[in-house]
């Protein structure tokens, strides 16, 4: 429970900055699609009706990430894996009866993804509650022996500020394809293009569990040079710090090159479905015709 005040600092600036996009969502969210795919566009009014109901789950979207991101560096990934499987089965089972069963359309998709973004971040909160938050008294006791773990929110930023520009700057990509993709002529290209992203984002995880591994487990290896910096309470033998250093070395060869070979194949797997099997990802012969040249981008 060292962490404590850092958790409780991001699951605040979670929910605060949450909830802001929340706002920003719902006053200004036509204006923004219609910067995106144009104010003439005939996809502004249903990608407009899908924002709307999908801005509701921001401040749970952000809390979920914090949460998962905690337990994994808490070397626990059972309940993220309950709770990612919890909102599967919920987005699938709502889209099936809301869209398929109700014939809600694009509306039905935003309520069963917002409705599987809320249970999965439910599935988080229990464990999280347990393994990650000091109760009170023992908030208390550390905070008389001097060892408070609260920390501010402007420290917090300032240190999360380097990983804030990676995820911005992806979205930044991300937008800006998404707007070319708008710009042109018909609407096939993009909604080839939102196809291929959405499997791109599907795929993406099997790598970033490896990244999440490294981030769990690599850290301890590096001990020594906490202790090098100056930290009396980690003082240990040069032998124990050659050790460390050296147990992190060949686990970071290993993560690389399981990444390498995951990385390949997944890279096969998912350009060989928009190349061979279009029809896995859209009825519209048109749309299918229009993603297979994006195979070889996408591997």
């Amino acid at each position: 429970l060292a962490g404590d005040g850092v958790v409780r600092t991001a699951v605040g600036i979670a929910l605060l900055f949450g909830g802001g996009i929340l706002a920003l969502l719902l006053k200004y969210g036509r204006y923004l699609l219609g910067l995106y795919v144009g104010e003439g566009s005939a996809v502004l009014v249903p990608a407009h009706a899908y924002v709307h109901i999908r801005s509701f789950s921001m401040p749970t979207t952000l809390l979920y990430n914090v949460l998962q991101a905690a337990l994994l560096g808490a070397k626990d990934s059972t309940t993220p894996l309950v709770a990612i499987t919890v909102a599967t089965v919920a987005n699938c089972v709502g889209d099936f009866y809301l869209v398929v069963h109700r014939g809600m359309g694009i509306a039905g998709a935003a309520i069963a993804t917002l409705a599987a973004q809320v249970l999965g971040t439910a599935a988080l909160l229990g464990p999280a509650r347990r393994k990650l938050f000091a109760t009170r008294p023992e908030r208390a006791a550390l905070e008389q022996a001097g060892r408070s773990s609260s920390i501010s929110a402007a420290s917090f930023l300032s240190f999360a500020a380097p990983v804030l520009t990676l995820v911005m700057g992806k979205i930044a990509a991300f937008g800006v394809m998404t707007h070319v993709a708008a710009a042109l002529p018909k609407e096939t290209a993009l909604a080839a293009h939102q196809i291929v992203l959405t499997l791109f984002f599907f795929i993406s995880p099997f790598l970033e569990v490896l990244s999440q591994t490294a981030q769990a487990f690599l850290p301890q290896f590096y001990a020594g040079r906490r202790a090098e910096d100056g930290d009396p309470s980690e003082k240990m033998s040069a032998d124990r710090v050659a050790a460390l250093e050296a147990g992190a070395s060949l686990l970071a060869l290993r993560l690389l090159g399981l990444g390498a070979a995951v990385s390949l194949l997944v890279a096969a797997a998912a350009a060989s479905v928009p190349a061979a099997f279009p029809g896995l990802l859209t009825n519209d012969a048109a749309v299918g015709a229009a993603l297979r040249p994006l195979a070889r981008p996408l591997a």
